[in-house]
């Protein structure tokens, strides 16, 4: 059985943006069929969760614009600059 791949998702849903798709047309648009919807869901969720895509109501998505989500990418946390994390002040009273 072949994967669906998260690159195949995300074009699908840019052909069309800004409109959005709904799973069922997205599915078909990839040529899934109808047993394996929950695996394009899972690779949806995936998109929404990494910022490239938006979840609207009734199962339907759209991909964000690449600048959305440039800016809603989750970052790295930034190490300290000694490579130690510094200790926390706790106030004396």
């Amino acid at each position: 059985m072949n994967r669906i791949e998260r690159g195949a998702v995300l074009s699908a849903l840019r052909e069309r943006a800004p409109r959005s798709l709904h799973l069922a047309e997205l599915a078909s648009r990839l040529g899934v069929p109808k047993k394996r919807r929950d695996e394009v869901l899972d690779v949806l969720d995936q998109l929404v969760e990494d910022g490239a895509a938006i979840e609207m109501p009734g199962l339907r998505f759209r991909a964000r614009k690449r600048a959305e989500a440039e800016a809603a990418r989750p970052r790295e946390p930034r190490a300290s600059g000694a490579g130690e994390p510094r200790a926390r002040e706790v106030p004396t009273r």
